[in-house]
């Protein structure tokens, strides 16, 4: 769907015959679980946003309680 900073974005759309809320629910668990396990078959996976904090000089930091 589009290019994110970090990411690569696909938009999942489709429709079931259920109206139910928790067996849509099921449903799309189900969808995503499938599209997780194609994607690992393929030698693929998922990364997971992560963040590194540098601080320069830790003895210059002021202490927090």
């Amino acid at each position: 769907n589009e290019f994110a900073d970090s990411s690569l974005n696909i938009m999942v759309y489709c429709f079931t015959k259920t109206t139910v809320w928790q067996e849509w629910l099921a449903v799309q668990q189900d969808v995503y679980l499938k599209i997780i396990a194609i994607v690992q078959e393929n030698g693929a996976d998922f990364a997971f946003p992560s963040q590194t904090l540098y601080i320069d000089d830790p003895e210059a930091a002021p202490a927090t309680k």
